[in-house]
């Protein structure tokens, strides 16, 4: 939607009332420009889009009640993008809000001493998150046990025993290895279940369930027939693959049979930037166990 504003509109008319509207709504912010040619003029472009999906609001005021009320539409905002996008920065904030910089500042330190927001890093690198949910990195998700096996046919025998050896463990009151752990906290499939994921790793071809592998293989069967293929449909082929999980980018070379470093420079980068994929470690976007999943 286009509105022709007259450049001599003074504060407080329609202008102002038009700003204040697309704000309660958490709109995309209003972009305001100027025409020479033809005649001279100044456009204000307004987009009903919405800055994150729905429910998110209605998620967040049933967990602060009336505290969130309380707040005012940037201090919302912020919690909304940080509920939604997973961590928010203050240069995001100022794009997406109309606030003036030093206003951001203060508002996202108020969210911190109040304890709804957490702040790791300093300055440029400043990263806030929302208080409920921690930051991970890869080590917190796998420790230091390694992605892959020398032996896998060792690796999937001791996979079994260990699970057919459960209970006789817990109720030894034994405490388990850091490898039978990991073993522990997988699915049926044999993806790696980690808080506060919501979606499951697949980090280790030999863990997985044999019928589940060679379903994750038939769909990445032309790449792994052809050295080279359309650069698109392999694109295509790599969402598929990141879909309903995350996958670490050696796992995902290894089914696609490609160099992870190419894999990540030539694909996975640019489907990120196109916001076909996400990352799992967005505050270590080069990590050589980062991992992927559709966005």
């Amino acid at each position: 939607m286009f509105q022709y504003v007259n450049i001599g509109e003074q504060s407080g008319t329609g202008l102002q009332k038009i700003l204040s509207g697309w704000a309660s709504n958490h709109w995309r912010k209003p972009l305001i420009r100027e025409e020479l040619e033809p005649n001279n003029r100044t456009i204000l472009e307004l987009h009903m889009l919405d800055l994150f999906d729905g429910g998110v609001l209605d998620c967040l005021r049933a967990y602060y009640k009336e505290k969130f009320d309380s707040l005012d539409r940037t201090a919302q905002l912020a919690l909304a993008i940080t509920f939604s996008e997973g961590r928010l920065t203050h240069s995001r904030l100022c794009e997406l809000s109309s606030a003036h910089p030093s206003d951001v500042s203060k508002m996202l330190r108020h969210l911190v001493e109040k304890d709804f927001l957490t702040l790791t890093g300093m300055g440029r690198g400043a990263v806030y998150r929302w208080s409920q949910m921690s930051a991970s990195n890869p080590d917190d998700v796998f420790g230091s046990v390694s992605s892959t096996s020398t032996d896998p046919s060792s690796t999937i025998s001791d996979r079994s025993s260990t699970i057919n050896n459960r209970s006789s463990t817990i109720s030894g009151n034994n405490t388990l290895s850091r490898e039978e752990a990991n073993v522990e906290n997988r699915d049926n499939m044999g993806r790696l279940i980690a808080a506060p994921y919501s979606r499951p790793f697949v980090d280790s071809l030999e863990m997985l369930h044999p019928a589940f592998l060679a379903k994750l293989q038939a769909v990445a069967i032309e790449p792994r027939t052809k050295k080279r293929m359309d650069r698109e449909a392999l694109k295509a082929v790599i969402v598929d693959l990141c879909e309903g999980h995350f996958i670490t980018i050696h796992t995902l070379a290894k089914i696609l049979d490609r160099n992870e470093r190419s894999l990540r420079q030539d694909y996975l980068a640019f489907l990120c930037k196109e916001k076909k994929l996400r990352r799992a470690f967005p505050d270590t976007p080069n990590h050589e166990k980062q991992a992927y999943t559709k966005a």
